[in-house]
């Protein structure tokens, strides 16, 4: 009997985690949440096809997986502008870029949001940003479907 309650415990644990999942993905919540030994059970768990509970689908559709909403980047000038600092344009094109206005932005020195404050035309849009960065052109760019996201630093692209 207890150990029902204790597989109830976690199932109920982990659909509640799961949209958090969906939106941090499994390195964010294990960084977010170290000591939380119960989410490697969590993981096994969403990576299982068949598992399913009531309202999964609706968060499934709002936070698509990122691997098939990739985006295709691309860096169009680069400017020093001090030490390891870059004035940058870049473009990003994607089908499903007009579902997210967040662009997480990853450099060897920095991570943050880029929020999207002009709407994009056709699937490409253009945006400029100061960077700390060693080597700009490895800039890494990738979609962050979520209207809420729980991160340190957004910065307004321009």
């Amino acid at each position: 009997m207890a150990e029902t309650n204790k597989t109830h415990n976690l199932e109920r644990y982990c659909i509640h985690m799961y949209e958090k999942f969906k939106i941090m993905g499994k390195e964010g919540l294990q960084e977010r949440y170290p000591a939380m030994t119960k989410l490697y059970s969590c993981f096994a768990l969403y990576a299982t096809p068949y598992w399913h509970f009531v309202g999964k689908d609706a968060i499934d559709k709002k936070y698509p997986n990122q691997l098939e909403n990739q985006l295709t980047s691309e860096i169009i000038a680069s400017y020093k502008i001090g030490p390891s600092k870059y004035f940058v344009k870049f473009q990003v094109c994607s089908e499903d870029g007009l579902k997210s206005k967040y662009i997480l932005i990853e450099t060897e020195l920095q991570k943050f949001l880029g929020m999207i404050s002009k709407p994009i035309k056709g699937n490409c849009g253009g945006f400029w940003v100061i960077l700390k960065a060693i080597e700009p052109e490895k800039t890494q760019f990738s979609w962050v479907f979520t209207d809420n996201p729980n991160f340190q630093l957004i910065r307004k692209l321009l």
